[in-house]
This record gives structure tokens, sequence and C-alpha cells, in this order.
């Protein structure tokens, strides 16, 4: 948050999404960042990876194959639009997905890289003015560690970040991370 990695929180090789001044990277499946780039002001954790390079990833792991109610977050090839859907799930109007199933969503609305935010009762999106807009497995929102805030000042149509997707991802490499 505001650059500087929370209290207690551990680097993994799970993926992320991130945002800075101008930019936003989905990172890639087991790249391990040891240090907040200088760009990152904001990121949020998540996994798997649903779309990496336009490529729709297939995954066999048990929380994966199975419905649940889901969110995910993606953005464009160009890096400019970001994607953010929620899946509800758990009830009878709705199964849920599969990471295979949020692939091809996400794919359909322009998403060039995406990956899975959190699933189940976590599962909520609130739009100021609206309230929660999907139904929580929960049946109410749940109080969760973490989550990624939109807030948009101004009016009009929204600014665009001006670096592609591969222009951040040299960046990323170049800052010394493997992957």
């Amino acid at each position: 948050s505001k650059g500087s990695k929370w209290p207690g929180s551990k680097d993994s090789s799970r993926p992320f999404i991130a945002f800075g001044p101008d930019r936003a990277f989905v990172d890639p499946p087991n790249n391990t960042v040891s240090t907040v780039l200088p760009w990152i002001t904001e990121a949020v954790g998540g996994n798997p990876n649903l779309i990496v390079d336009g490529i729709k990833q297939t995954s066999s792991s048990s929380p994966c194959t199975v419905r649940h109610p889901r969110t995910m977050a993606g953005l464009s090839r160009d890096g400019k639009t970001l994607y953010l859907a929620v899946v509800d799930g758990r009830w009878s109007a709705s199964k849920g997905m599969t990471c295979g199933e949020m692939a091809t969503l996400m794919a359909g609305l322009g998403a060039h890289n995406a990956l899975n935010l959190d699933g189940g009762g976590s599962s909520s999106m609130w739009i100021k003015g609206k309230g929660t807009v999907n139904h929580p497995s929960d049946g109410k929102e749940r109080t969760v560690g973490n989550h990624l805030a939109v807030h948009a000042t101004g009016s009009g149509p929204p600014g665009s970040c001006d670096l592609t997707w591969e222009e951040t991802h040299y960046m990323l490499g170049a800052a010394g991370a493997n992957g």
C-alpha cells in the first residue's frame, strides 16, 4: 500500500496485480519479487493466473476444478483497460465458476493477462452509490485481509496507462526479478 509492504506480508511465487503511476501489471507465473519495485504503489495477490500473454491457463488443482464464487482481475494487451469481475455461487441462481471458465470469461471481456483474486465468501464487489452489487455466498460481505479498491476522481472518461504490457514486463525483469 502506497509503495510499502504491509507488516507481516511475505514474498512468494504467487501472482499479483500491481499498479503505479501510469502503469499496471499482472505478474507472470512463478515470478518472485524480493523487493517492492520503485514504480509499484499498490498491489494485491491472487492465484492462479488465468491468462498469460493471451493464453488461457489450465489448472488441474482441486480448487480450480470445482465451481465456487470467484473474483478476478485482468488487463488488456496494451495495459490501458482494467477488467474486474465477480461471479456469485453456492446458491440456486449461480453455481460459480471453475478457473477454466473464469479464463474464458476474462478473455471474452478482452483481458490479455488475468488472475483469480479470491473466491468463496470473500467474493464481493461494492460500488459507491450502489453498495454491494453481487450476492456474497455468506449472505453479506465478509471481513477479509486484503482487497482491491479502485478510486476515480474527476469526471469524464478514465485516463490510461502509457506503457504497454511488454514495456512493463521488461521493466520488471530489468529491476532484478527472476521468473
